[in-house]
């Protein structure tokens, strides 16, 4: 997760390349202060952070670590 005065970007990390993408991006002003909080979950096409009564399927995926850039 990178802060910066215009916006909030998450990044990953490709093991293989070693590279940094970009994930995605949210203006700055949508998400004032400082996180106090992460939640590590998996999102939808839309992008609708919701929790879902039934159990999907699921799909390899690791967090190996959160590193904060201010």
């Amino acid at each position: 997760m990178k802060l910066s005065e215009q916006a909030v970007q998450l990044l990953s990390k490709d093991d293989e390349s070693g590279e940094w993408d970009l994930v995605t991006q949210f203006p700055r002003e949508d998400f004032p202060g400082f996180p106090v909080a992460v939640r590590v979950g998996k999102l939808g096409p839309s992008w609708s952070p919701r929790d879902h009564g039934e159990r999907g399927t699921t799909n390899p995926c690791r967090v190996e670590w959160v590193r904060q850039y201010e």
